[in-house]
């Protein structure tokens, strides 16, 4: 992920009503690996428990 997709994330994950909204969203069908709606939840969990300040990079 590159510093520009991070940047985005934050955005969204302080904005109240998405995340407020996406969290509550039921409809969503798994597509697999490859689904964005799984990865940005997983993502936003994190960012919720976490005890740290901000999450540490992807390796590549």
């Amino acid at each position: 992920m590159n510093e520009f997709s991070r940047g985005q994330l934050k955005v969204l994950w302080h904005v109240d009503v998405f995340r407020r909204s996406f969290r509550q969203f039921k409809g969503h069908t798994c597509v697999g690996e490859s689904c964005i709606f799984c990865a940005l939840q997983a993502l936003f969990v994190q960012f919720q428990h976490s005890s740290q300040s901000a999450l540490p990079p992807d390796d590549p």
